[in-house]
């Protein structure tokens, strides 16, 4: 096969390939990109001279992708990825941000925790830019794997989550776990329980998908006491967690973290003999200089 010449490739064209390797549809790429459609259909076809490849196929009155097509968009998704990321890298040395910190924080978590750790960073680092943010435990999960988040604080049935060599973590925090009762309730009446009180009890619970180390933390904390927890719902966030308990659906175990959460009417037990706690996540191959002191302090 001769050797193909890409020096006179364009971007342009590039891009416009990618987007309508996503779409399929020439008319929204044209939209998106604000040109017209003749000119989307010029540069696809330019491009594929440029390449000596057959990108896309029309049949039924419908785009297709070729194999070829699948596998060059597979490269050059990852190629403009990594080209995204060098620049914006590029732009943090000029800037003097070059220290930049992404942290992530699950929506029941304390942000004092975060926000203590900030402010030490800040008078090592005067010119480390923060960036915090809030995220489901999913979410925080997959953007932290994705390289897209630096340190994570999450819950430590998370930790099952972390199996890669390179990841780290730390309790920072310990506590027990414990019961969510609905006042409603006759348990909520009781001046402490254990988990053995909870065995008649229907369980409201993170739904796998969401948490999937939840639900081993649940089954291991109630068979020391000869029982499998029932499960009555899978709830895909706090604000599920809390409608289902004041609706009567079944009790909740957690962390303390998230008794504010909860309305006065719902009582909260710590179960003696049980543990919980927040942790911190990192990358080993993370070469940040402000990671490495955050993980310090």
């Amino acid at each position: 096969m001769k050797e193909i010449d890409i020096s006179g490739i364009k971007l342009w064209d590039i891009q416009v390939f990618l987007m309508a390797a996503e779409t399929l549809n020439y008319s929204a790429v044209a939209r998106a990109m604000n040109v017209t459609q003749s000119a989307v259909s010029k540069s696809i076809a330019r491009f594929e001279t440029d390449t000596r490849l057959i990108l896309f196929v029309k049949h039924g009155g419908k785009v297709h992708l070729t194999p070829a097509g699948k596998k060059l968009q597979s490269s050059l998704s990852e190629m403009i990825s990594s080209c995204e990321k060098g620049i914006e890298e590029a732009h943090l040395v000029q800037t003097g941000l070059d220290n930049t910190l992404r942290i992530g924080i699950p929506t029941t978590n304390n942000t004092a925790f975060v926000l203590n750790f900030a402010e030490k960073l800040h008078k090592d680092f005067e010119n480390c830019h923060l960036s915090v943010d809030i995220y489901d435990y999913a979410s925080l999960r997959s953007r932290f794997m994705d390289d897209k988040l630096d340190v994570i604080f999450t819950s430590l049935f998370e930790s099952d989550s972390f199996k890669d060599p390179e990841i780290e973590w730390k309790l920072i925090a310990s506590m027990p776990l414990c019961a969510f009762i609905p006042e409603s309730n006759p348990l909520s009446e009781k001046e402490s329980i254990t988990i053995g009180d909870l065995k008649g009890e229907k369980f409201i619970v993170h739904s796998p998908s969401m948490v999937p180390g939840y639900i081993n933390l649940i089954n291991s904390v109630c068979a020391p006491y000869g029982f499998t927890p029932v499960i009555s719902k899978y709830a895909e966030s706090i604000g599920s967690f809390i409608m289902a308990v004041l609706t009567g659906d079944g009790i909740v175990i957690g962390d303390e973290l998230i008794k504010p959460q909860f309305p006065e009417s719902v009582k909260c037990f710590p179960l003696e003999g049980t543990s919980s706690g927040n942790i911190v996540v990192w990358k080993s191959s993370n070469p940040g200089k402000a990671l490495k002191r955050f993980i310090q302090i």
